[in-house]
Order: structure tokens, then C-alpha cells, then sequence
């Protein structure tokens, strides 16, 4: 694959000609750029369509996976499985799985976490909660992969107002 492709999967998982909803009126080629279409042989399928999610109460991948506008998405580093809007931005449902093992499951909206979503580290490190526009923000809980865990309010990527951090000695702080 190349990089910054979209491959999109309906129920039929393939399509010959390109879907009108995604014509651009400015490409001179009339075609929505970053997209392409392939045919998905049986191993390449199981490949893409085995991801288990790890919150699948956030994002349930029986049932996405076969939407209409569901898409696998590549990055450089990354590759995106989940719902596009007609300009080709992540909005609804989906899951960012790195190279470097960080994974994102949750809700997006333009082209940025928002909702509620689950994001593990590549050092087992987690959060849970509340984000918008990429950020986390509202209630949330991080987890490190010690077990110490803060859970509470935040504002825009940081702890801030009322919440709960409980360390692995069994200390804690409330406020």
C-alpha cells in the first residue's frame, strides 16, 4: 500500500468505479485525492478485518466494519479502520493502531478524537474518558502500567479540578 491512501469497504468489499459522492471539482482528475480503491483477497481480508478492539463497548466492530463509509486509512506510522465524512476526515467511530504499538479506540470528529474514546501507550500506560478536538478534556482516567492511576477532571490535555490519584502503595489524594 502507499502511504496516505484510503481503501474504502462496503458489504460488496470491493468497487470497479469510483463512488460519486467522492468527487472533488477541484483535482483536474475529478478524483478525491488521498483515495483508491483495491480488491481484498481472502488473507488480505482476514488481515485487515481481525483487529479485536480492546474497549468494544466504544467502538463495536461487527457492526463498523461494514458501514458504508468505513475505511482503512495508512499513515506513515500509523493505520486508521473507521468511518470517513464525504471530505475524507475521520469523524465517527475508529480505531489508530502505531507502528510503535499506541492505539487509539474511540469517536472522532474532524479528523480528531472527540467523544469518548480509550488510548493505550506503547508503555502499557492507558487513558479512558473524554476528549475534544483531539485533546483530553472532561472526565477521565489515566492508568500506568504500575497501577497507579489518576481519575478525575481534565482541561485540554491536563489534570485540572476535582479528582481521585491512587499510587501503588496504597497512598492517595482526593481534591
Amino acid at each position: 500500500m502507499t502511504k496516505n491512501t484510503n481503501q474504502t469497504l462496503g458489504q460488496s468489499r470491493t468497487f470497479p468505479e469510483e463512488p460519486t459522492d467522492l468527487e472533488e471539482p477541484n483535482d483536474p482528475n475529478n478524483k478525491k485525492k488521498g483515495v483508491s480503491h483495491f480488491y481484498l483477497n481472502s488473507d488480505e481480508e482476514a488481515e485487515y478485518m481481525a483487529y479485536k478492539p480492546h474497549r468494544p463497548e466504544l467502538v463495536s466492530w461487527a457492526n463498523l466494519k461494514f458501514k458504508d463509509n468505513f475505511a482503512i486509512k495508512e499513515y506513515k506510522d500509523s493505520l486508521y479502520r473507521g468511518l470517513l465524512d464525504k471530505g475524507n476526515k475521520r469523524t465517527g467511530k475508529g480505531v489508530i493502531t502505531y507502528n510503535s504499538g499506541r492505539i487509539f479506540e474511540g469517536e472522532w470528529w474532524d479528523d480528531k478524537r472527540h467523544g469518548l474514546g480509550f488510548e493505550i501507550f506503547h508503555t502499557g500506560n492507558s487513558y479512558e474518558g473524554e476528549y475534544v478536538k483531539g485533546k483530553v478534556h472532561g472526565q477521565g482516567r489515566y492508568t500506568w502500567a504500575t497501577g497507579e492511576f489518576y481519575d478525575g477532571e481534565w482541561v485540554l490535555g491536563y489534570k485540572e479540578g476535582h479528582g481521585h490519584w491512587h499510587g501503588i502503595n496504597g497512598d492517595e489524594y482526593i481534591g
